[in-house]
């Protein structure tokens, strides 16, 4: 008995002096959040993905005709890794 009154104690102590900095939180589903914000981050996202995809294309043109530099191949792997980036978000 003694040993529980001293464990809740020092777990009060614990909870009041040395709270934990991050908190464990579940984000919604954009579609069915209210807010603004989500539904403007995942705009922002698409037009971002759309820009990329039409680099990539003008990239991939430039590779058609055998002028792409080493530039170019640096380019498109960033570019190909921001879109994975955006897509998993």
């Amino acid at each position: 008995m003694i040993f529980l009154s001293v464990s809740f104690i020092g777990s009060l102590i614990q909870g009041i002096f040395f709270t934990k900095e991050t908190v464990f939180t579940i984000k919604s589903p954009v579609l069915y959040s209210k807010s603004q914000m989500a539904q403007h981050s995942t705009v922002n996202n698409e037009t971002e993905m759309e820009k990329i995809v039409e680099e990539l294309k003008i990239l991939k043109v430039k590779r058609d005709r055998k002028q792409l530099q080493k530039e170019d191949s640096l380019r498109i792997e960033y570019l190909f890794n921001q879109f994975q980036k955006l897509k998993n978000q």
